[in-house]
């Protein structure tokens, strides 16, 4: 039996030091069936594990996600992902609100990208670590994506409609025209936030569980 591919789990304690996290993992690995047979797989750990009772090869890190009832960035490394997403949001407003201030506008507009910039691909230091290789740094930049189609797609979809409209009575449009061209806009619009949102859900969960595998996988190593 691969020790690092099929561990025993001997006791009810977190899995590692990382109490909030490791023992949401651990109490959903005492719950977790074979698909196969229905046997209760408590006390196996890893990425793959071979059902004690009929053989099957099943993947925990699956099944883990299938049975994760707590929101996605809870799960171990996560959040480690997400710091470039952080840092692209605020630095560049702490920066500029608080430092942009103090020194002239023309060294500002110099140095504030350049600092910037460098501060957010040491960001992504973070990810690496995670992965131990490029894989966290590419499923970082995907959390941008995901970011942007939570959070940009309700006012994309507000202001499309308020210019629409705009333009539409800029125009000179005639009312009853502009009332037919502004519910197919809001159709359309709604149409493309609501696949935004799909989507983001959708890669959500895929990174989340490219982190639970990972951290299964690994199991031999945090403990």
């Amino acid at each position: 039996m691969d020790s690092g591919e099929n561990q025993q789990l001997t006791s009810d304690e977190p899995i590692t030091d990382d109490k909030q996290i490791n023992k949401a993992i651990h109490d959903v690995l005492l719950n977790i069936f074979c698909p196969n047979c229905q046997y209760n797989l408590r006390g196996l750990i890893g990425r793959e594990v071979d059902c004690p009772e009929c053989g099957h090869r099943c993947n925990l890190s699956e099944l883990v996600a299938v049975k994760w009832d707590k929101p996605w960035y809870k799960v171990p490394g996560y959040d480690k992902l997400c710091l470039p997403v952080y840092v692209i949001i605020l630095v560049p407003v702490i920066f500029f609100c608080c430092v942009g201030a103090l020194v002239d506008s023309r060294i500002n507009a110099m140095l504030g990208p350049m600092i910037v910039l460098g501060v957010y691909l040491l960001s992504y230091i973070s990810p690496y670590l995670v992965f131990k290789s490029m894989r966290g740094i590419y499923l970082a930049m995907l959390l941008h994506l995901i970011a942007f189609g939570f959070f940009m797609s309700i006012p994309i979809f507000i202001c499309t409609v308020i210019w629409s409209v705009v333009m539409l009575h800029d125009m000179g449009v005639n009312a009853n025209l502009m009332i037919l061209a502004a519910m197919f806009i809001c159709v359309a619009a709604s149409v493309g936030c609501f696949y935004s949102i799909r989507y983001a859900r959708k890669w959500d969960r895929y990174v989340a569980q490219q982190c639970i595998d990972h951290y299964l996988k690994h199991f031999h190593d945090a403990k």
